[in-house]
C-alpha cells in the first residue's frame, strides 16, 4: 500500500477557502476604477470636440456607470439616458412626424426637408475600443496580484 500525506496541506486549503472574497475585492476595486475612468475619457474626450462638441452639456452630463458585483457577477456599465444618444452613436435617418417636412433653421433661414440623415459618430463604443487594452491589463493585473499574494501567505 502507498500512502501519500500533504504537508501543510491545511494550511493550503484554508487560503484557498479565504481567497475568494479577496479575489471578488480586487476584481471589484478594478471594474470600478476602469467604469470611472472611462466615463470621464467619454466625457473629457469624445464629448468635448474629438467626436462630438458641447453644445449643452446634456449629453456630456449624463454620462454615467453602474455596477453589479452581485453573486459572482463583476460588471460595469457606462452609458447615457439621453434620447438623442443613439443616433449619434450609431448614425440613422430622422424622418418627420406630423408632417411631410422636418423644419429647422440654418444659418437663420428656414429650411424644408423630408429627412435628415445623420453619419456614425460613435463617442461610447470607441471609447470602449480605445481603452479595452488597459481594462484588460487592469483586471489581469488585480487577479494576479491577489493570487501572487495566495502564493508568498
Amino acid at each position: 500500500m502507498i500512502t501519500a500525506e500533504l504537508i501543510k496541506g491545511q494550511d493550503a486549503v484554508q487560503r484557498l477557502q479565504g481567497a475568494g472574497p479577496r479575489i471578488a475585492s480586487a476584481l471589484e476595486k478594478s471594474v470600478l476604477s476602469m467604469a470611472i475612468k472611462l466615463r470621464n475619457h467619454i466625457k473629457e474626450n469624445k464629448l468635448t470636440g474629438q467626436v462630438l462638441h458641447v453644445r449643452s452639456e446634456t449629453l456630456r452630463g449624463s454620462i454615467h456607470y453602474e455596477t453589479d458585483f452581485s453573486g459572482s457577477k463583476k460588471m460595469a456599465e457606462v452609458g447615457t439616458n439621453v434620447v438623442y444618444a443613439r443616433i449619434h452613436e450609431y448614425g440613422g435617418e430622422i424622418l418627420p412626424k406630423n408632417g411631410k417636412y422636418l423644419k429647422f433653421k440654418i444659418g437663420g433661414q428656414w429650411v424644408s426637408v423630408d429627412k435628415v440623415v445623420l453619419p456614425k459618430r460613435s463617442f461610447l463604443m470607441s471609447a470602449v475600443r480605445e481603452l479595452v487594452p488597459e481594462i484588460d491589463a487592469a483586471l489581469k493585473d488585480a487577479l494576479n496580484t491577489e493570487l501572487r499574494k495566495l502564493k508568498q501567505a
